[in-house]
């Protein structure tokens, strides 16, 4: 006798056992099959909770559950999530595109115009060591060194400069 042959007569057995349920041992008489195949029922049935598993001596005491729940219940039920889900992606995009605009416009502020705006010629960072890239889609491309300084020049405008503070704190300024 085939697995799903099986399961079909052990649901029919199960179901018309009523609330006192049915002991695997008797289940087993029933049927006709050898121990190790109601294990496998079980465990499926158990899995998709269309039984309860109440452990006895000798065995275990099965229960067909009554109040399952409607498929396409719980289908809404997903439905509904998945719809939740959407909702709440679509805020946090839209969150992290004006908190991308917000560091857009605080970077913006430390610009080459507003240290140009205060007259400063010079900024003096108080650190040993600065890292200096070009604002993308820019590259660097020369570095001359002449002992007491470093001149770096890009394709194009914008080369940030980021001062190696302790521990991964780093501040970012814009010169052009």
């Amino acid at each position: 006798m085939k697995l799903y042959e099986i399961a079909a007569r052990a649901i029919k057995i199960l179901q018309e056992s009523g609330p006192e349920g049915i002991h695997s041992n008797e289940l087993i008489q029933k049927l006709g099959i050898p121990r190790r195949r109601i294990y496998d029922i079980i465990a499926v049935f158990s899995a998709a909770n269309l039984i309860k598993v109440k452990r006895e001596k000798g065995g275990s005491r099965l229960y067909w559950m009554e109040s399952l729940p409607e498929p396409s219940k719980k289908i809404s039920q997903l439905v509904d999530l998945v719809e939740k889900l959407k909702e709440e992606k679509e805020t946090l995009t839209l969150k992290i595109a004006q908190l991308q605009q917000e560091l857009e416009s605080v970077r913006k502020g430390i610009t080459v115009e507003a240290i140009k705006e205060t007259k400063f010629e010079r900024i003096k960072l108080p650190v040993k060591k600065v890292e200096i890239r070009a604002e993308v889609p820019h590259r660097i491309t020369r570095v001359y060194s002449t002992g007491i300084g470093a001149i770096v020049e890009s394709d194009g405008e914008g080369l940030i400069i980021i001062p190696e503070l302790k521990k991964n704190k780093k501040t970012e300024v814009v010169v052009e």
